[in-house]
């Protein structure tokens, strides 16, 4: 058999080929070797029976949340590793033998990886909000109801000694009681466990900051060998490293579900803090004006940025002008 194109193992260019990632130079020349190769040719057919079969398997109809590219790079990868191991294993098999084996042990090693680990194929399920709030019912009918940009991923069905959900973005979580089958979830470095309870968790992506608020409830918030227990109107905080309770609580904590914003006895610049750490159309803030000691306790419910911004004006006698998602406040 002809030697293969700038020493690329056969195996890992059939890999490439069925899977799509081939470059056209090594396709041209693949091509090229099959049309003198009779052997070379049944070779490619087989792989590409053996891949498109892989495909018709009802464990990888079940794709809920995965994009199919991903998919298709996984099987890809593992079909790559299996044709190397096979290759490593018994270097007297027969090129057909050694595809026909590999792209087999490929299926089962994907089938179980995907099950195993990856959201939508097997014991796992998953669920993202991009740029709206998507309500969640978890197999034991707990709600959740996530975020704009965040997502949840959970274990299927029912028949789980613990019921675990991981989490990236922000969500509110109202768990139903089971006092056999505690509800844990993973988010960042922290680990929030319960039994029935109402709470928020906050997660910016970053690995070092999670903020839990309690609304109802008891929850256990542990990361590394620190541990917190928050009851109702509580807040813990995770970031950099530490676990602390927060001296008082967040009002506001869940105002991207409640749309309930409130103002107690806040400063200018105490207010300032509120909008732009709630209200995500507030890029940045521009003060134009001397502070005074103004202090207000208001409230706003289902109001729009501006009739939030109108009548803290008047609170304060100072103008609130939102231009491009700056907000600017001037005498």
């Amino acid at each position: 058999m002809n030697h293969h194109p700038v020493n690329t193992p056969q195996e890992e260019l059939l890999a490439k080929l069925v899977s799509g990632t081939i470059s056209e130079s090594e396709h041209q020349a693949l091509t090229q070797q099959a049309q003198d190769d009779p052997q070379l040719q049944a070779d490619i057919n087989s792989a590409r029976h053996l891949w498109e079969t892989s495909g018709q398997l009802s464990l990888y109809h079940k794709i809920e949340c995965c994009k199919k590219q991903d998919f298709e790079l996984v099987k890809a990868r593992m079909l790559n590793m299996s044709m190397q191991n096979t290759r490593r294993a018994s270097l007297q098999m027969t090129t057909r033998r050694l595809v026909t084996a590999a792209a087999a042990a490929a299926i089962i090693a994907t089938a179980i990886y995907l099950h195993l680990q990856v959201p939508g194929f097997g014991r796992w399920d998953a669920v993202a909000s991009n740029n709206h709030i998507e309500n969640v019912m978890l197999p034991d009918h707990s709600q959740v109801t996530l975020n704009n940009h965040s997502r949840l991923v959970y274990l299927k069905g029912t028949d789980h000694a613990k019921r675990l959900v991981k989490l990236k973005g922000e969500a509110f979580f109202d768990v139903r009681k089971m006092a056999d089958k505690p509800f844990i979830i993973t988010s960042g470095n922290t680990t929030i466990q319960v039994v029935g309870t109402s709470f928020n968790v906050k997660n910016e992506g970053l690995k070092e900051f999670t903020q839990v608020t309690v609304t109802e409830g008891i929850v256990k918030l542990t990361a590394d060998d620190q541990e917190l227990l928050l009851t109702k109107g509580e807040t813990g905080t995770y970031r950099n490293g530490r676990l602390e309770k927060a001296p008082k609580p967040d009002a506001n904590a869940i105002y991207w579900k409640s749309h309930i914003l409130q103002f107690t006895d806040n400063s200018l610049s105490e207010v300032i803090g509120i909008l732009t750490e709630n209200l995500s159309d507030i890029k940045s803030v521009q003060v134009n004006t001397k502070s005074d000691q103004i202090r207000i306790t208001t409230k706003f419910e289902n109001q729009n940025l501006s009739a939030i911004l109108e009548e803290l004006s008047i609170h304060f006698n100072k103008k609130f002008t939102l231009n491009d998602g700056i907000l600017v406040i001037s005498d």
